[in-house]
């Protein structure tokens, strides 16, 4: 494997890594804190024999590259999610019962793709119909579990299947809000 190829594979490991430990602290410095755990834990490998990537520094400048784009797209994303909210949750309670296909009293994103594909709404209805979509873990709540065993392996996936009701969309911009400032402190 060449230099390159090490780097960036190091550097994909040490942004999930950071993504995991940037968790452990709070407030707005958090990936300020993670990305000098990882340095010093790539100054650390340099002393480890056998890692080439390491001793070039690539690893270390990679790995801070990917934690900074990780980080700054999360963040910009969850702030977009926020400032959203408002016309998200309100579109969505208007037209609910539009949205609400099978009439159950939940909007799943099944639904929420029936209706960008087939309802006509304004280009400007269609993003809130589709930030709704993108945001329905933080908007709504699990409605089904799907479980997948693995015979090769044994491995168990779990994917959690969103839907929000009333209640959700209504509480949904003071819950974003509060994501928001628990992952990056206030604004």
């Amino acid at each position: 494997m060449s230099h390159l190829a090490e780097a960036l594979l190091f550097g994909a490991l040490a942004g999930a890594a950071e993504f995991g430990v940037s968790h452990l602290f709070t407030g707005p410095r958090r990936e300020v804190y993670a990305v000098l755990i990882l340095f010093g834990a790539g100054l650390l490998a340099t002393l480890i024999p056998g890692v080439p990537f390491a001793e070039t520094g690539f690893g270390v400048a990679s790995a801070i590259a990917v934690l900074i784009a990780c980080s700054t797209l999360s963040q910009r994303s969850l702030r977009n999610s926020m400032r959203l909210a408002p016309s998200v949750s309100a579109f969505a309670l208007k037209n609910f019962d539009r949205l609400d296909k099978r009439g159950n009293g939940v909007i799943s994103r099944e639904e929420l793709e029936v209706a960008l594909a087939y309802d006509s709404f304004t280009p400007a209805e269609r993003v809130l119909l589709k930030r709704l979509a993108f945001d329905l873990c933080l908007a709504g709540h699990v409605i089904d579990t799907l479980v997948a065993v693995s015979p090769n392996s044994g491995g168990v996936s779990t994917l959690n299947i969103y839907g929000a009701n009333r209640s959700d969309l209504e509480s949904y911009p003071n819950r974003v809000r509060a994501e928001y400032e628990r992952q990056y402190g206030t604004r």
